[in-house]
């Protein structure tokens, strides 16, 4: 299963709880409320998004995308919704040729990390570092000697030594605020990665 011990283990399915049971707490308050009240939210919470995003560094952007294409292998790491919002960006990597891997289940995280190297990009997605804290729980992280990448909106994120190159692409805000942020912003590096391919252009 990837997991070093039964704590390891244990671990992992409290971090998948603690969203699980996050989410459903969200859910449960937004059923009392109507549904145009919840549609204007949704609408403020993704305006509000947009205007954080328009705050980023272009030329960072861009030796982003250049550093994305110097590598055949990537990996991204983060929480279950991140990958899932990630799984567009797999896609157009792989129609890059890539070798593309987004990985949600703590317990093979720690274990590719410990068999990438010199050859793989990693990179994590981290908006709340509560899925960050699980993971360098032990030395994996630490030791791993890939290129190493954090995308954040917290610009006081903890250990961002262990990475070299840290990219903040928004605010923070409050959780749903955050999600709309990466989706804005993965799609944002997906447009950049199809536009420098011939074939996607017109």
């Amino acid at each position: 299963m990837g997991y070093k011990n039964y704590n390891e283990f244990k671990e992992a399915i409290h971090v998948a709880m603690y969203a699980i049971d996050k989410d459903h707490q969200t859910i449960s308050k937004e059923k009392q409320k109507s549904t145009e009240k919840i549609r204007n939210e949704v609408h403020d919470e993704i305006i509000q998004a947009i205007e954080n995003i328009n705050d980023i560094d272009l030329n960072h952007l861009q030796r982003i995308i250049q550093t994305i294409n110097q590598y055949q292998n990537i990996i991204f790491l983060g929480s279950e919704l991140s990958m899932a919002i990630t799984h567009l960006l797999q896609m157009a990597l792989i129609n890059k040729s890539k070798n593309v891997y987004t990985i949600y289940e703590l317990g093979y995280q720690k274990e590719i990390l410990t068999k990438t190297n010199l050859d793989t990009l990693v990179i994590c997605i981290s908006l709340e570092e509560r899925w960050f804290k699980s993971l360098i729980q032990d030395k994996e992280l630490l030791n791993n000697t890939s290129y190493k990448m954090l995308w954040t909106i917290e610009p006081q994120h903890m250990d961002m030594k262990l990475f070299d190159d840290v990219y903040i692409f928004g605010k923070p805000m409050n959780t749903n605020v955050g999600y709309n942020e990466l989706m804005y912003f993965i799609m944002l590096v997906y447009r950049l990665i199809l536009n420098e391919d011939d074939s996607f252009k017109k």
